[in-house]
């Protein structure tokens, strides 16, 4: 099954999404304020689309430790909210979707690159879009030294 949600700007949206959507394979949320929870109760979704979303605020409910891990394999993130997506942004993106393999995101800095970089060395796609990101971010290297992961640490396939 495949959803597509637009909330209206000025809207109260759902809080969270209806956790018995089991056949739930492709959802799309624009504009949604609410908890990642439903990622847990989901088992079939691989395709994740979040638009008009403020990242941070939707990252900040802690992943639930202990449960199995986020079935999403691609991600899309287009969020108007935030000037950059940091480390640590990045960092907590990897505790709900750890098993990406396709990525697409906004506003990535040098931080969140190289944090994408290090923790998603599975990806096969990766799209990122509008960065803040330099040459040190992109390859690593920074003064003729490798610094931090780059994108020669992806081992796509």
């Amino acid at each position: 099954m495949n959803l597509k949600l637009k909330f209206h700007p000025r809207c109260e949206t759902m809080e969270a999404i209806p956790e018995n959507l089991e056949n739930l394979q492709n959802l799309t949320l624009n504009g949604y304020k609410g908890s990642l929870a439903f990622v847990y109760k989901t088992r079939n979704l691989k395709f994740l689309k979040l638009v008009r979303i403020n990242l941070p605020k939707v990252l900040e409910t802690t992943p639930i430790v202990g449960k199995e891990s986020s079935t999403v394999r691609r991600l899309e993130i287009f969020e108007e909210y935030s000037n950059r997506v940091g480390s640590k942004d990045v960092e907590n993106l990897t505790l709900w979707f750890p098993q990406l393999q396709r990525l697409k995101l906004e506003n990535v800095d040098d931080g969140g690159i190289s944090k994408i970089f290090a923790f998603y060395s599975q990806l096969t796609h990766l799209d990122l879009v509008n960065g803040f990101y330099g040459d040190a971010g992109v390859t690593g290297f920074s003064n003729g030294l490798k610094t931090q992961p780059g994108v020669s640490d992806l081992k796509c396939k």
